[in-house]
Protein backbone atom coordinates (compact mmCIF):
# COMPACT_ATOMS: atom_id res chain seq x y z
CA UNK A 1 0.00 0.00 0.00
CA UNK A 2 2.48 2.81 -1.26
CA UNK A 3 1.17 5.81 -1.28
CA UNK A 4 2.14 8.74 -4.03
CA UNK A 5 5.40 7.58 -3.82
CA UNK A 6 5.97 6.75 -0.06
CA UNK A 7 6.40 3.26 1.23
CA UNK A 8 3.15 1.14 2.91
CA UNK A 9 4.31 2.46 6.51
CA UNK A 10 3.13 5.79 5.02
CA UNK A 11 0.44 4.80 3.38
CA UNK A 12 -0.70 2.39 7.07
CA UNK A 13 -0.10 5.21 9.04
CA UNK A 14 -2.05 7.76 6.97
CA UNK A 15 -4.97 4.95 6.96
CA UNK A 16 -4.83 4.63 10.47
CA UNK A 17 -4.53 8.53 11.60
CA UNK A 18 -8.26 8.67 8.86
CA UNK A 19 -9.88 6.23 10.92
CA UNK A 20 -8.26 7.13 14.15
CA UNK A 21 -9.72 10.52 13.68
CA UNK A 22 -13.30 9.69 12.48
CA UNK A 23 -13.62 6.68 15.34
CA UNK A 24 -12.53 10.08 18.14
CA UNK A 25 -14.85 12.27 16.82
CA UNK A 26 -17.89 10.08 16.88
CA UNK A 27 -16.88 8.55 20.41
CA UNK A 28 -16.36 12.32 21.74
CA UNK A 29 -19.62 13.67 20.01
CA UNK A 30 -22.21 11.22 20.44
CA UNK A 31 -24.24 10.19 24.21
CA UNK A 32 -22.94 6.79 24.36
CA UNK A 33 -19.69 7.03 26.78
CA UNK A 34 -21.51 5.22 29.55
CA UNK A 35 -24.66 2.97 29.74
CA UNK A 36 -26.70 2.84 32.52
CA UNK A 37 -29.81 0.04 33.12
CA UNK A 38 -32.63 0.77 35.22
CA UNK A 39 -36.29 -0.88 35.92
CA UNK A 40 -36.51 -0.87 32.13
CA UNK A 41 -35.24 2.27 31.96
CA UNK A 42 -31.55 2.63 29.71
CA UNK A 43 -30.14 6.30 30.31
CA UNK A 44 -27.41 6.43 27.89
CA UNK A 45 -24.90 9.69 28.86
CA UNK A 46 -21.91 11.41 26.62
CA UNK A 47 -19.56 14.17 27.25
CA UNK A 48 -22.13 16.42 26.05
CA UNK A 49 -25.82 14.71 26.32
CA UNK A 50 -27.47 12.57 28.32
CA UNK A 51 -30.42 10.44 26.62
CA UNK A 52 -33.41 8.24 28.63
CA UNK A 53 -35.54 5.62 26.72
CA UNK A 54 -38.31 3.81 28.49
CA UNK A 55 -41.46 5.18 29.52
CA UNK A 56 -40.41 8.52 28.44
CA UNK A 57 -38.03 8.98 25.84
CA UNK A 58 -35.73 11.70 25.00
CA UNK A 59 -32.34 13.48 24.91
CA UNK A 60 -31.02 17.07 27.04
CA UNK A 61 -27.96 19.15 26.71
CA UNK A 62 -25.00 18.87 29.74
CA UNK A 63 -24.67 22.08 30.85
CA UNK A 64 -21.38 23.04 32.05
CA UNK A 65 -22.69 24.41 35.98
CA UNK A 66 -24.67 20.75 35.94
CA UNK A 67 -21.05 18.87 35.95
CA UNK A 68 -18.24 18.92 38.36
CA UNK A 69 -14.20 19.61 37.28
CA UNK A 70 -13.19 16.01 36.19
CA UNK A 71 -15.81 15.84 33.75
CA UNK A 72 -14.73 19.44 31.84
CA UNK A 73 -11.59 18.18 31.90
CA UNK A 74 -12.47 15.07 29.99
CA UNK A 75 -14.43 17.19 27.33
CA UNK A 76 -11.05 19.17 26.93
CA UNK A 77 -8.59 16.47 26.42
CA UNK A 78 -11.16 14.94 24.12
CA UNK A 79 -11.00 18.21 22.03
CA UNK A 80 -7.74 18.56 22.04
CA UNK A 81 -7.29 15.29 20.89
CA UNK A 82 -9.85 15.42 18.23
CA UNK A 83 -7.59 19.06 17.19
CA UNK A 84 -4.65 17.50 17.02
CA UNK A 85 -5.80 14.40 15.24
CA UNK A 86 -7.19 16.46 12.41
CA UNK A 87 -3.88 18.50 12.08
CA UNK A 88 -2.36 14.99 11.74
CA UNK A 89 -4.06 13.79 9.31
CA UNK A 90 -3.58 17.67 7.48
CA UNK A 91 0.23 17.36 7.90
CA UNK A 92 0.17 14.00 6.46
CA UNK A 93 -1.61 14.90 3.21
CA UNK A 94 0.63 17.62 2.87
CA UNK A 95 3.46 15.07 2.89
CA UNK A 96 1.87 13.84 -0.21
CA UNK A 97 1.70 16.97 -1.89
CA UNK A 98 4.56 18.28 -4.22
CA UNK A 99 5.40 21.50 -2.54
CA UNK A 100 5.95 19.70 1.24
CA UNK A 101 7.42 16.15 -0.46
CA UNK A 102 10.91 16.96 0.51
CA UNK A 103 10.60 19.18 3.63
CA UNK A 104 11.76 16.91 6.79
CA UNK A 105 9.48 19.21 9.19
CA UNK A 106 6.40 17.71 7.80
CA UNK A 107 6.53 14.14 8.77
CA UNK A 108 8.12 15.34 12.23
CA UNK A 109 5.29 17.62 13.07
CA UNK A 110 2.82 14.79 12.18
CA UNK A 111 4.50 12.54 13.93
CA UNK A 112 4.62 15.02 17.26
CA UNK A 113 0.43 15.72 16.84
CA UNK A 114 0.12 12.09 16.50
CA UNK A 115 1.49 11.18 19.58
CA UNK A 116 0.76 14.21 21.30
CA UNK A 117 -3.54 13.22 20.32
CA UNK A 118 -2.43 9.95 22.28
CA UNK A 119 -1.57 11.84 24.98
CA UNK A 120 -4.63 13.95 25.14
CA UNK A 121 -7.16 11.43 24.35
CA UNK A 122 -5.24 9.19 26.85
CA UNK A 123 -5.93 11.63 29.58
CA UNK A 124 -9.39 12.21 28.34
CA UNK A 125 -10.57 7.98 29.04
CA UNK A 126 -8.32 7.79 31.82
CA UNK A 127 -10.22 10.63 33.98
CA UNK A 128 -13.38 9.23 32.72
CA UNK A 129 -12.68 5.66 33.66
CA UNK A 130 -11.21 7.11 37.05
CA UNK A 131 -13.75 8.66 37.89
CA UNK A 132 -16.80 7.72 36.24
CA UNK A 133 -18.11 5.10 38.80
CA UNK A 134 -18.31 8.09 41.24
CA UNK A 135 -20.71 9.70 39.24
CA UNK A 136 -22.53 7.51 37.26
CA UNK A 137 -23.64 4.65 39.80
CA UNK A 138 -24.50 1.04 38.34
CA UNK A 139 -23.05 2.27 34.41
CA UNK A 140 -20.96 0.17 32.35
CA UNK A 141 -18.83 1.96 29.38
CA UNK A 142 -20.68 1.95 26.31
CA UNK A 143 -19.22 2.22 22.01
CA UNK A 144 -18.38 5.68 21.84
CA UNK A 145 -15.90 5.67 25.13
CA UNK A 146 -14.59 2.40 23.48
CA UNK A 147 -14.44 4.65 20.24
CA UNK A 148 -12.21 6.84 22.07
CA UNK A 149 -9.68 3.88 23.27
CA UNK A 150 -9.70 2.79 20.13
CA UNK A 151 -8.40 6.15 18.25
CA UNK A 152 -5.60 5.89 20.55
CA UNK A 153 -4.48 2.90 19.46
CA UNK A 154 -4.89 3.91 16.21
CA UNK A 155 -3.08 7.18 16.61
CA UNK A 156 -0.02 5.86 18.55
CA UNK A 157 0.44 2.30 15.79
CA UNK A 158 -0.31 5.63 13.01
CA UNK A 159 2.72 7.46 14.84
CA UNK A 160 4.81 4.48 14.69
CA UNK A 161 4.73 3.68 11.11
CA UNK A 162 5.22 7.14 10.69
CA UNK A 163 8.97 7.06 12.32
CA UNK A 164 9.19 3.20 10.99
CA UNK A 165 8.78 5.21 7.28
CA UNK A 166 10.95 8.04 8.35
CA UNK A 167 14.05 5.83 9.45
CA UNK A 168 13.37 3.83 6.16
CA UNK A 169 13.93 6.74 3.84
CA UNK A 170 17.47 8.06 3.98
CA UNK A 171 17.03 11.74 2.81
CA UNK A 172 15.66 12.02 6.59
CA UNK A 173 18.03 12.75 9.23
CA UNK A 174 17.16 10.07 12.08
CA UNK A 175 15.54 10.88 14.94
Amino acid sequence: MACCGHGPFFGFGLLLLIFGFLLDVSGVATPYWVKISWNGIQVHMGLWQSCISGLISGCNDIGNSKIPEWFKVVRAFGLLGNAMLLFAVIFAFLRISATCKTRPAVPIITILLAFMSVVCNLVSVAVFAAKYSDFFLGANFHFSFVFCVLSVVMAAVAGLFMIIEMRKRSSYSPI
